[in-house]
C-alpha cells in the first residue's frame, strides 16, 4: 500500500448488569460506544521537479510551480508546500487530480530580502488524515531582484517571440521570464558562451562555448542537463580553429558555424560530428570572407546569410555550393552605410534583415532583394533613447524587435537594457533594466560621502564624467550634481573643473562639500545649493579627507610630503599635523619597507572626539596620530597579533569607526571585515556576490549613516552603489 492509516480507538462504556438469579431474560446490557481517532497518513512522492527549471537553480522567480505524483487512491487530497523542515511556513497549496499535482501558486513572499537556498517540503491531507513533513528534494538559491547578479547580456535566443528567451552573460546561460521578469540560471562555464539558439523540434539550448575544446553543447531548459556535442576544433577531421557564431537547421541535425581564422562558413553534422566547409576562398564564387561573423539559416535550408564585420558586409551564401552574393555593402543598396555591426536576424517572410550596428541610435532594417538600408524612426518616437545597440532579434510577426542596449557612460556593459522596439514607428518599450534608480549611470565611482540629514548620497566619480552625482537614499535615483560637461553632457555648477577626484566629505551642516582631487593637487569647494565649483587649497598631493564634526578643519594624507595636514575650510590655509618633523613616534605615515615596495596610507578617518586621526595603509599597518601634538603611535602593523590578519596580506582600501570608535568597518575588494580595535581581531562580515561572468567587485568608498546601522559602499568595477544592513548583513545593489 502507498499509504497506511494508523488508527486509535479508546473505547468507554458505562453497564448496569441486573441479574436475576431465577430469570435471566431480565438479564440487561447497556452501555455507550464514542470513538476518538488520529490518523497519520505515511505518503511517498514520485516524479517530483519543478515544472521549467532545473532543480537548485540559481534564480530570481520567488513563484517556481513545481510537479509531482501521489497514489490516485489520494485523489482529492490537499497538497500543501512549506519553505521550511518544520512546515510552518505555507507557501502553496494544490489539489491532487488523476494521480499528480501541479502547484502554481507558490509564492515565497517579499521577506526575503538576501540571497539564500530555499528547500520546499510537503505535507498531504486526506480525509481525516494528515502526513507527516516530507522533504521534496527541491530547492533553488533564490536572490532577490536587488542583488541578482547583472544582466549583461550579450546574447539572446526569443522563440516564437513569446514570453521565454533564452539569454547569455557569457558565463552562463539563463532562462529570461518576459511576463514575471525573473531569471534563472541552466548552465554554467568556466570558459566562455558565445553564441546560442533554441531549437523548437528538440526543446534544448544550444550553446558554443569558447574554450580548450570549442564545444558545440545542449542543454535541457527544464533540467539543466547538459550534453557536449562537439568539440569543434578538436574532434577527429575537425577543419576549425576559431568558432564564433553558428545556426541549426529547423531539425537540429546540423549546426553552420563561422570561423574568423579560416574565414569559412562550416556545416557539422551533429550526430557524426563530420564537418565540411561550405563556404570559403576557395569553394563557392564571389568576394571571400575576411571575417564571417553571425550567421543565419533560411527556413528551407537553402541560403545562409553571413555578417562579415570587418568587410562591413552582408553575403548571401548558396548551401549547395559555396558560391557568395553580396546582399548589402556600401556598394550594394541605399541608405547609411554598414560601419560597426554586431548581429542580425531575419523576418518571418525572409525578406528584411535586421541589424544593431553601434554606430546609429536605433535599429537598421535590411531589403534583402536590393540591399537598401534603412534606420527605424528615431524622431518623434517614444520610450528610452538608446545608448549603444548590442543585440536584436525580431519576433516571428515581424513587427517587434527584441534588443539589448549597453550603456557607454563609462565604456562599460555592466548595465544594459533589454528593450522592445517597434519596427513601423520606431516606438521602444523598455522590458527590463539592470539599473536601480533612475537617471545617469555612475562612471567609475571612487568615493561616498552621506549628506547629514541622511536624505542622498554624494558619489564622486574620475571616468569619463569627472564629477559629483546625487544619489536619493530612498529611491537610488541619481542626478549629475557637479560636474564639467563631458561627451554630450552640459556642465553641471560653474567653476574650477576636476581632473583626477578620489574622495569627497561633507560639511557637518550640508552646505558644503569637499573634493580630493590629486590630478590637481587640490582641494575643491562645492556649494551645494547651486553645484558651483572653487578651489579652496592647493597641496602637493592629495587622495584622502575626512572632516571634524565642527566643519572648520580638513584633514588629509599627503603622500609626497610624507604627512598628514590639516586645512582651515574657512582660508583655505594649509599646516602640517604630523610630520617627520611634527609630533614623535616610530610610526612613519609613509614608508618603505624593502626593494621598490611602498607602504601607502589608504584612508583617513578623524575620532568621534576629534582628537585623533586613524590612517590605515595599503599593507594594513594602523596609525593613530594625535591632532594637538601630531604624535603618532602604531596600533597594529601587518601581521598583527589579532586573531584573522594572517588572511589580510594585501591592505584595506577604505574604513570607518563604527561602535563609538571600538571597531573598524573595512574594505577589501569584495569583502567586508570587522575589526576590534583593541585587539586587532578581525572578522569576515560578508563577501560581495562575483557576477556570473565572473566580475569581482572593487570597492573603493564607504560611508556610514547617523544611526549607524546602514553602510553605503561604492564600486568603480560595477559602477554601483551598495547598500550593507549593518544589523542583518543583508547586502543589495543600491543605486546603478
Amino acid at each position: 500500500m502507498w499509504y497506511v492509516f494508523r488508527l486509535r480507538l479508546v473505547i468507554a462504556f458505562v453497564s448496569a448488569l441486573a441479574l436475576n438469579a431465577c430469570n435471566l431474560s431480565d438479564d440487561s446490557l447497556r452501555g455507550s460506544f464514542s470513538p476518538s481517532e488520529s490518523a497519520e497518513l505515511a505518503v511517498q512522492f514520485s516524479s517530483v521537479s519543478f515544472k521549467s527549471i532545473p532543480n537548485e537553480a540559481t534564480t530570481s522567480d520567488n513563484s517556481p510551480e513545481m510537479t509531482m505524483s501521489l497514489p490516485a487512491e489520494l485523489n482529492g487530497a490537499e497538497v500543501s508546500i512549506y519553505s521550511d523542515s518544520a512546515c510552518s511556513t505555507l507557501v502553496g497549496q494544490a489539489t491532487l487530480a488523476a494521480g499528480s499535482v501541479t502547484v502554481t501558486n507558490i509564492n515565497l513572499g517579499t521577506d526575503l530580502t538576501d540571497s539564500e537556498r530555499v528547500g520546499f517540503y510537503s505535507k498531504v491531507s486526506f480525509q481525516s488524515s494528515q502526513s507527516s513533513c516530507v522533504d521534496l528534494g527541491l530547492s533553488i538559491d533564490y536572490y532577490p531582484e536587488s542583488q541578482f547578479p547583472y544582466f549583461k547580456e550579450t546574447l539572446f535566443d526569443w522563440p516564437n517571440g513569446g514570453n521565454t528567451m533564452y539569454t547569455s552573460t557569457g558565463k552562463s546561460v539563463m532562462v529570461f521570464d518576459r511576463a514575471s521578469v525573473t531569471r534563472t540560471v541552466i548552465a554554467t562555464t568556466t570558459d566562455s558562451f558565445i553564441d546560442l539558439t533554441f531549437n523548437s523540434t528538440t526543446g534544448l539550448v544550444y550553446a558554443l562555448e569558447n574554450g580548450a575544446n570549442d564545444y558545440l553543447v545542449s542543454i535541457n531548459p527544464s533540467t539543466g542537463d547538459r550534453t557536449n556535442i562537439t568539440g569543434l576544433t578538436t574532434t577527429a577531421g575537425a577543419v576549425m580553429t576559431n568558432p564564433v557564431h553558428f545556426d541549426l537547421n529547423a531539425s537540429g541535425t546540423l549546426a553552420y558555424v563561422t570561423d574568423t581564422n579560416i574565414d569559412a562558413l562550416v556545416r557539422v553534422n551533429l550526430a557524426t560530428e563530420a564537418q565540411v566547409i561550405v563556404s570559403d576562398g576557395s569553394t563557392g564564387t564571389g568576394t571571400a570572407f575576411s571575417n564571417p561573423d553571425d550567421v543565419i539559416i533560411n527556413a528551407s535550408e537553402t541560403l545562409a546569410y553571413v555578417l562579415d564585420t570587418t568587410a562591413d558586409t552582408i553575403y548571401q551564401v548558396d548551401l549547395t555550393n559555396g558560391n557568395r552574393t553580396v546582399v548589402s555593402d556600401s556598394g550594394t543598396g541605399t541608405g547609411p552605410n554598414i560601419t560597426t555591426p554586431e548581429n542580425m536576424d531575419i523576418n518571418l517572410a525572409e525578406d528584411t534583415l535586421y541589424l544593431a550596428d553601434r554606430s546609429y541610435e536605433t535599429a537598421m532594417s535590411i531589403d534583402i532583394a536590393s540591399g537598401n538600408r534603412t534606420l527605424l524612426p528615431i524622431a518623434s518616437t517614444t520610450g528610452p533613447e538608446f545608448e549603444q545597440l548590442a543585440f536584436v532579434q525580431a519576433n516571428p510577426a515581424g513587427t517587434t524587435l527584441a534588443m539589448i542596449d549597453w550603456n557607454t557612460d563609462a565604456g562599460s556593459i555592466h548595465r544594459s537594457r533589454l528593450l522592445d522596439v517597434d519596427v513601423v514607428t520606431g516606438d521602444r518599450t523598455l522590458v527590463f533594466s539592470n539599473g536601480r534608480g533612475t537617471g545617469h549611470r555612475f562612471d567609475s565611482p571612487q568615493a561616498v560621502a552621506l549628506l547629514p540629514d541622511g536624505s542622498a548620497a554624494l558619489v564622486i566619480s574620475d571616468g569619463i564624467m569627472r564629477g559629483v552625482s546625487k544619489v536619493n537614499l530612498t529611491t537610488g535615483e541619481r542626478e549629475i550634481f557637479s560636474a564639467q560637461a563631458f561627451g554630450s553632457q552640459s556642465a553641471t555648477g560653474s567653476g574650477a573643473n576636476f581632473s583626477d577626484p578620489k574622495d569627497i566629505v561633507v560639511h557637518p551642516d550640508g552646505s558644503k562639500a569637499y573634493v580630493a582631487d590629486d590630478g590637481f593637487n587640490s582641494i575643491i569647494e562645492i556649494d551645494m545649493a547651486t553645484g558651483n565649483r572653487s578651489t579652496l587649497a592647493s597641496v602637493t598631493s592629495i587622495e584622502n579627507l575626512t572632516i571634524n564634526s565642527a566643519g572648520t578643519t580638513i584633514y588629509a594624507i599627503d603622500t609626497t610630503g610624507d604627512q598628514i595636514i590639516q586645512v582651515d575650510t574657512g582660508s583655505g590655509a594649509v599646516s602640517t599635523v604630523s610630520s617627520s618633523g611634527v609630533g614623535t613616534g616610530t610610526a612613519p605615515i609613509f614608508r618603505v619597507t624593502s626593494g621598490f615596495t611602498y607602504i601607502v596610507p589608504n584612508d583617513i578617518v578623524i575620532s568621534q572626539d576629534g582628537a585623533y586621526l586613524y590612517v590605515m595603509s595599503n599593507f594594513t599597518d594602523l596609525i593613530e596620530v594625535e591632532i594637538a601634538t601630531g604624535n603618532r603611535r602604531l596600533i597594529w602593523q601587518n601581521p598583527s597579533p589579532g586573531s584573522g590578519f594572517a588572511i589580510i596580506n594585501s591592505g584595506f582600501s577604505s574604513f570607518r569607526l563604527i561602535d563609538s570608535g571600538q571597531r573598524l568597518l573595512a574594505i577589501r575588494n569584495e569583502e567586508v571585515y570587522s575589526v576590534e580595535l583593541a585587539s586587532g581581531t578581525v572578522t569576515l562580515l560578508t563577501t560581495l556576490s562575483i557576477d556570473l561572468d565572473g566580475t569581482v567587485p572593487t570597492v573603493s568608498g564607504i560611508d556610514i549613516n547617523t544611526a549607524g546601522d546602514k553602510v553605503y559602499l561604492s564600486d568603480s568595477i560595477r559602477q554601483a552603489v551598495y547598500q550593507l544592513n549593518l544589523q542583518t548583513i543583508e547586502f543589495s545593489y543600491f543605486s546603478h
